[in-house]
């Protein structure tokens, strides 16, 4: 993405739906409300304890995902 050639509206609009870094670990974006920064670490790269039991926790799916 070359960022010079946006105008500072779109700018914005891309930092508020957000922008998943190229490791595809982690997602940034900047809340509309408040302008502050946020960030998501996506958990299918993290490590979960007892992953094999079920009755601690479930993959619950996200936007991105349904939209994928």
């Amino acid at each position: 993405m070359d960022v010079h050639t946006y105008c500072k509206d779109k700018l914005y609009d891309i930092l508020y739906q957000g922008i998943v870094f190229s490791d595809g670990k982690t997602k940034y974006w900047v809340d509309k409300e408040t302008g502050k920064n946020c960030f998501m670490l996506f958990a299918k790269n993290l490590t979960i304890i007892d992953q094999m039991d079920h009755r601690k926790w479930t993959w619950q799916r996200s936007k991105e995902d349904m939209s994928a």
